[in-house]
């Protein structure tokens, strides 16, 4: 493997994360659980649907791994205002294997 293949394989896993992450559809927040045993949080919209891509199409919940997001007391502090204010909010991240998304960004209307 010489080191041109090896730079574009880097090259590559770095941009490709905003590439490959989807979006939930933008929805209100109907329930927000935080989940005391592994830190989870988890979000259920004001129809039961997060309208996100593919297998994710009918996910229930979007949840946060708070191991694996930089700021996640700030999101979850957007989610609470959207919650409160009635705001709209979608979610980017990924679906994982239970047809659940896994989020990494909180957007609010």
């Amino acid at each position: 493997m010489n080191l041109r293949t090896l730079l574009t394989g880097f090259l590559f896993l770095i941009f490709s994360g905003p590439i490959l992450a989807d979006t939930t559809g933008a929805k209100k927040i109907a329930k927000i659980k935080i989940d005391g045993d592994d830190g989870f949080y988890y979000f259920v919209s004001t129809d039961g649907v997060w309208s996100a891509p593919g297998a994710c199409a009918n996910a229930q919940y979007v949840y946060i791994v708070p191991t694996q997001v930089l700021d996640k007391d700030a999101m979850l502090s957007v989610a609470l205002a959207a919650k409160m204010s009635e705001k709209l909010v979608w979610f980017t991240g990924v679906c994982d294997v239970n047809g659940y998304f896994k989020a990494t960004e909180i957007w609010i209307e």
